[in-house]
């Protein structure tokens, strides 16, 4: 989809160029003036640059008659920040230049460091797993493994992304990391290098790779999809046709917790398991609408079921592969309404050189023409269940799942044994998964799916309404509860309020009590 940009221009300003001001803003003014300066007649586009003035006066007043000498280069990126929050939207954002290489590896699942997944665990980040062929699983580091010192600095305590930072750096630079394992502190210097975080997961690790089988003996294949990042199609389709050579007959797709990511690798993700059908649609007040089909030519399993599994935190490209599933009559949605984040955004160079501009241009829509985006007056967003397959979990359950997804996905420097695991090579029926793997929701997907092989068809669940009706009344629920804590929260403030007030002196200018 093409960009067109433009630039702005302006009378020089005593010590900051309007000119670059000027530039700077020009995207976001045109989008706020709701036009485009190209297609404007020279009057109109005289009035669209005397929006600029109030702001050339504020900055030159300040700059000429300020009491101390002002800080203008942060002015402008506030200004900046500022006219892009005024949106409303807090899916768009000004990127400064410093910013913008951290933001595209952010986008592309990049990084440079040891390679290794981590979390805070009693004050201490801890290796969760050192990724697949990364400096830190060729250094021996191992799952469980504490980082107490990084180049000699002591680092318990601190949290989890200053750890990161001093452990990323540049590619080919050396890093120091002093670790503690079994109560035994050992040192290893690791040589940083380029990661690119995996986004394709199966269901246990086989030392660096994936058994992708859930149940061996039916051919049903598990694969979880983490973020949609620029290697995700790729990993999806290689994944896809291993397990079609080795006759996969039915597949579950763990979506939870995916919070989006590229729409490209999403639509990939479609075009693998859909031969034809539209997979979403967008339309923005500057653009036409746009369409995107499945195509026949890139489909790897275009006919075997699907249980696709979401929650409340499945959000944008999540929603859209899950959505263009759903419209598939061998696909079933198993879980939670998904999240209801349905816009996209362009990333648009600013003229000037000043940054990049991460604006939402278009909403998404599902093939039935239902907006995936949530609004705060919305009853229906995301995707729901198929009926008869809403399955909430809450916290405590998330919490036991992921604590066993945790040892499940960590690569050991041998790979584990069945035993070890008690991952069973046969025999994992849903009590199996409900019991172990402590996760109903893909209990119910296996179920499902066992029986959609055997019979042919889906099995009808019977629930009190339709997975919509309990979608809204799950969000209404929750959003009770929450204001029941927020409620709480206020009267121990008034009550604290109180408290102080009984023997304090009274004064003209006392806060009034809220």
């Amino acid at each position: 989809m093409s960009r067109r940009r433009h630039r702005s221009g302006g009378s020089p300003a005593r010590t900051w160029s309007a000119r670059l001001l000027l530039s700077s803003l020009a995207l976001a003014a045109g989008a706020a003036l709701g036009a485009v300066a190209g297609s404007r007649a020279p009057a109109e586009r005289l009035d669209a640059y005397s929006w600029f003035d109030p702001l050339v006066d504020v900055q030159q007043l300040i700059a000429q008659r300020y009491v101390d000498e002002p800080p203008l280069a942060k002015m402008q990126q506030r200004a900046l920040e500022a006219m892009v929050e005024a949106l409303g939207d807090p899916y768009s954002r000004f990127i400064p230049k410093e910013d913008i290489a951290a933001f595209n590896k952010q986008v592309r699942g990049e990084y440079v460091g040891i390679g290794a997944t981590v979390r805070l665990l009693d004050g201490v980040v801890t290796i969760v797993t050192p990724h697949a062929g990364s400096p830190a699983l060729a250094a021996g580091v191992k799952p469980g493994d504490r980082v107490v010192a990084v180049d000699g600095q002591d680092v318990v305590g601190m949290a989890v992304d200053e750890v990161v930072e001093l452990l990323t750096g540049e590619p080919g630079s050396s890093v120091w990391v002093t670790f503690e394992r079994d109560g035994q502190r050992f040192e290893r210097t690791i040589v940083r290098a380029p990661i690119v975080t995996r986004s394709v997961e199966g269901l246990v690790r086989r030392g660096q790779d994936w058994s992708w089988w859930l149940d061996p003996e039916e051919k049903i294949a598990y694969l979880r999809i983490t973020h949609f990042g620029a290697q995700t199609g790729r990993e999806f389709r290689a994944a896809l046709t291993t397990l079609k050579e080795q006759g996969v007959r039915g597949l579950v797709l763990d979506l939870r917790f995916n919070g989006g990511g590229l729409v490209a690798s999403a639509v990939e993700v479609v075009d693998a398991l859909l031969d034809k059908g539209l997979i979403f649609s967008a339309k923005g007040r500057a653009h036409p609408e746009t369409r995107v089909e499945a195509r026949a030519e890139t489909t790897i399993l275009p006919t075997a079921p699907l249980a696709v599994l979401v929650n409340s935190q499945s959000a944008s490209a999540s929603e859209i592969v899950a959505g263009a599933l759903k419209g598939d009559s061998r696909a079933l949605i198993v879980g939670e309404r998904t999240f209801g984040k349905g816009v996209m955004q362009a990333t648009l160079s600013l003229p000037s050189g000043a940054g990049q501009l991460h604006l939402t241009e278009q909403r998404y829509y599902l093939p039935t023409g239902r907006p995936i985006h949530r609004m705060d007056d919305s009853t229906e967003w995301g995707v729901d269940p198929s009926d008869g397959y809403f399955l909430p979990m809450d916290a405590e359950q998330y919490e036991a799942m992921l604590e066993v997804r945790t040892e499940l996905d960590a690569i050991h420097a041998q790979a584990p044994s069945p035993e070890d695991v008690q991952l069973p090579q046969t025999g994992r029926d849903p009590a199996w998964v409900r019991e172990r793997l402590k996760d109903p929701q893909l209990a119910l997907a296996l179920e499902a799916l066992e029986a959609r092989l055997a019979t042919g068809a889906w099995p009808v669940r019977t629930q009190e309404a339709p997975a919509a009706t309990l979608a809204q009344a799950e969000e209404l629920k929750q959003l009770r509860r929450f204001a029941r804590r927020l409620e709480e929260q206020l009267e121990r403030v008034r009550r604290r309020i109180d408290a102080l007030t009984v023997d304090a002196p009274q004064a003209d200018d006392a806060a009034e009590e809220p």
